[in-house]
C-alpha cells in the first residue's frame, strides 16, 4: 500500500493540508512525502504509513526493520528515497567488476 500527501489535501495560503494528522500538533503530518508499506494485511500497511507521516521515515525503518514481515519505501519531502533492509537496491559494482553470476560460476582453486 502507498500513502502520499497529494492524494487529498487542499493549499491555502500557501500551507499544503491533507488527511494524515499529527496528533501532537494538529497539523498535517510532512515527515515523508511518500510512504509504500509491505505487510501481511491491509491494516497493518495502513497503521505503518500513517506511523511514517507521523514520527519520519527514519524511525520508522527503525521498527520496521526490526519486523521481518514488513518493508517499505519512503520518499522524503526533499525527493531522497529510503529503503528498508529487505528491499534495499544492491550497492552498484564498480566498472570492470564481475556480475555475481559471473563469480558464482567460476569454480574455486583447490587449495
Amino acid at each position: 500500500m502507498t500513502e502520499a500527501a497529494n492524494e487529498r489535501y487542499f493549499d491555502e495560503n500557501g500551507v499544503r493540508y491533507h488527511h494524515i494528522i499529527d496528533p501532537r500538533t494538529g497539523h498535517s503530518a510532512s515527515k515523508v512525502r511518500s510512504a509504500t508499506i509491505l505487510a501481511p494485511t491491509a491494516t497493518q500497511t495502513d497503521g505503518m504509513s500513517k506511523t511514517a507521516f507521523v514520527l519520519g521515515a527514519e524511525k520508522t525503518l527503525e521498527i520496521i526493520n526490526r519486523m521481518p514481515e514488513y518493508d517499505a519505501v519512503f520518499v522524503l519531502p526533499d525527493g531522497q528515497v529510503l529503503y528498508s533492509n529487505g528491499l534495499r537496491p544492491a550497492a552498484p559494482r564498480p566498472p570492470g567488476a564481475p556480475s555475481p553470476a559471473a563469480t558464482a560460476a567460476t569454480p574455486r582453486p583447490p587449495r
